[in-house]
């Protein structure tokens, strides 16, 4: 009886702020224990409100055209408010929760802001805020106690899906014109993006267990884009400065790069026009990918077993292109200075130079700000190295040194140390 005065008392100011200021409000409540409270100020304003069971909703309007749709089933819980005037805020709020335990806080300020938000099934969570103008967020679940929140401010535009169990996705959005599209489909995902400037990213994570932090500050332009199957994956990524891009996949299972803590980054980007790709398939394998200063490539393609890379690259137009296959295998590769440093082939940022067998390490270290280095293959073909046991380790400094090599065989090793300008060494073992 106490729930069904209340919501006389809101429908009566709802009522009287329609007949005064052209706003309207249609609720239709079902089942016991319902409580809803509406409150409109301003014009243009518009309430639908469907609940059933133990549902409670708080819906506060202040401004002009705004709208909210509300439908509810079972236990859900919704806390809507939207401020603004003489703007263009169209809040619009579809939630269908199915079971038990799902609620929403939604909280808008500003104009030309959008919220679609779905749920299904128990346990489910969505909390939205977002601040500014041009801002649309689209939230779905699917499945049982998911979770989502979302903060935007300025002209941002995220999309967050999941579907299936114990997922959690957290994006958070200050100045500028951010963008970020997530997906999770499967069982105990985690997505962790933070943005501020003028960033995209898409993060799209299928199986179960897999976890991507991804933070992008200070810049604008840049992209990042993380793909994650099979299960237990990591990735940590933090990006800073002007129109880097960022490719991440990872197929198979307990593949790394970086962790789910923000003081354990994989992956680095902090400079300008920054390419980054690293690939891994299969299962075991541990990457680490960083890159300091403007216009570096690094592509690191991995598939077997247990591998472990590593690329540095600080300065600027450093070139690495490098496939690792087998198992076991060990690649650090490492560039300092201004040059043009190349592991790899020479102005083609598509072919890579390849280790393939088991148990091989191959290290470079490439510095100096006069002519670049160049570190390929002896013969014009693919692989550094094939077979198993080799090692090979490579030290140029100076000016325009260069190194072709080539290892065949089992057991092979091989120290190689230019240090001047100009030295060629042409070793095959």
């Amino acid at each position: 009886m106490k729930q069904l005065l209340l919501l006389t008392l809101a429908t009566i100011f709802s009522g009287g702020s329609l007949f005064a200021q052209s706003n309207s409000a249609n609720v239709d409540q079902l089942g016991n224990d319902n409580v809803a409270d509406i409150e409109q100020t301003g014009e243009l304003n518009e309430t639908s409100l469907e609940q059933s069971d133990a549902s409670e909703a708080v819906i506060k309007q202040s401004g002009n055209e705004n709208s909210v749709y509300l439908d509810q089933s079972n236990a859900a819980d919704a806390d809507i408010t939207q401020t603004g005037n003489s703007n263009e805020v169209r809040g619009v709020f579809f939630i269908h929760a199915n079971s038990e335990g799902s609620s929403l806080t939604a909280s808008q300020t500003g104009n030309n802001n959008s919220l679609e938000a779905m749920q299904y099934d128990g346990g489910n969570t969505i909390s939205a805020e977002q601040n500014g103008n041009s801002s649309t967020g689209i939230l779905t679940q699917y499945g049982s106690n998911n979770s989502l929140e979302i903060l935007q401010s300025g002209n941002d535009y995220h999309m967050m899906v999941q579907v299936g169990d114990n997922n959690y996705a957290q994006s958070r959005s200050f100045a500028g014109s951010n963008s970020g599209a997530m997906f999770q489909f499967g069982d105990d995902n985690h997505i962790q993006l933070n943005q501020s400037g003028g960033f995209t990213a898409a993060i799209n994570q299928f199986g179960a267990d897999h976890n991507a932090r991804v933070r992008q500050a200070g810049g604008s332009g840049s992209f990042s884009s993380i793909i994650q199957s099979g299960e237990n994956h990591t990735v940590g990524a933090d990006q800073q400065g002007n129109g880097n891009s960022l490719i991440v996949t990872q197929s198979g299972a307990d593949n790394s790069a970086g962790s789910a803590w923000w003081s354990d980054r994989g992956i680095l980007q902090d400079g300008d026009n920054n390419q980054g790709v690293l690939t891994q398939s299969g299962s075991g394998h541990s990457a680490y990918l960083s890159q300091t200063g403007d216009d570096n490539i690094g592509v690191m393609n991995v598939s077997g077993v247990n591998h472990t890379s590593v690329i540095v690259q600080e300065g600027d137009n450093h070139n690495i292109q490098f496939s690792i296959e087998g198992e076991e295998n060990t690649v650090d590769i490492r560039q300092f200075g201004t040059s043009a440093h190349t592991v790899g082939f020479a102005g083609d940022i598509v072919s890579t130079v390849k280790q393939d067998g088991d148990f091989n390490e191959f290290y470079s270290v490439q510095t100096g700000n006069a002519g670049g280095h160049l570190i390929t293959t002896a013969d014009g073909g693919d692989y550094l190295q094939v077979g198993n046991n080799n090692m090979m380790n490579i030290m140029q400094s100076g000016d325009s040194n260069s190194a072709f090599l080539n290892q065949t065989g089992d057991a092979n090793s091989m120290s190689v140390t230019q240090d001047g300008a100009n030295n060629i060494a042409n070793i095959t073992q």
